[in-house]
């Protein structure tokens, strides 16, 4: 039970989705999208904490990658001006680029998922996996790297078996 109304599984099965797979489960009160299939309808939902479902056919489903590190540029021919401009618009992610320059670190990881809109139009869904310095040998990156690739595989199986029966 959902702490005010009904749960967003309960509002998919009173619209008649039947959850046959849960893709991705977001963290509760995280403003992160969980994603669930019904295999029986060949459908998917995406659920955000207070909001409606939002029901979208296999067809829907344009592209899915795992992205990493894109934030900002440190590039070495960078003029010590543009950086110092970069380090003062946001010293962070200036921060993170460096860690993440080596390889050694990952320090952003997300889902990017593109989906067909309204007629002509593309959206991408981002689900953050990562969002601080994780050492890529860690076990923490590895468990969360093989997440992101599952999640991928089953999206893009669900766009390839839109296409075979079509």
């Amino acid at each position: 039970m959902s702490l005010f109304g009904k749960s967003a599984k309960q509002r998919l099965e009173q619209s008649g989705f039947t959850i046959t797979k849960t893709l991705f489960e977001a963290p509760r009160l995280s403003m992160v999208p969980s994603l669930y299939m019904d295999e029986n309808h060949r459908k998917w939902a995406i659920v955000l904490h207070g909001m409606e479902p939002a029901i979208h056919d296999y067809e829907d489903i344009l592209d899915c990658k795992v992205i990493e590190n894109e934030e900002v540029d440190v590039r070495k021919d960078m003029s010590r001006r543009d950086l110092f401009e970069s380090v003062l618009e946001n010293p962070a992610a200036v921060a993170r680029a460096n860690a993440s320059r080596g390889g050694k670190y990952c320090t952003r990881m997300d889902v990017a998922l593109t989906v067909r809109g309204t007629p002509g139009q593309e959206s991408t869904i981002g689900i953050p996996l990562i969002g601080r310095e994780v050492l890529r040998s860690s076990k923490t990156y590895v468990l969360l790297r093989q997440g992101a690739d599952k999640l991928c595989e089953d999206v893009l199986r669900m766009r390839d078996a839109s296409k075979v029966s079509s």
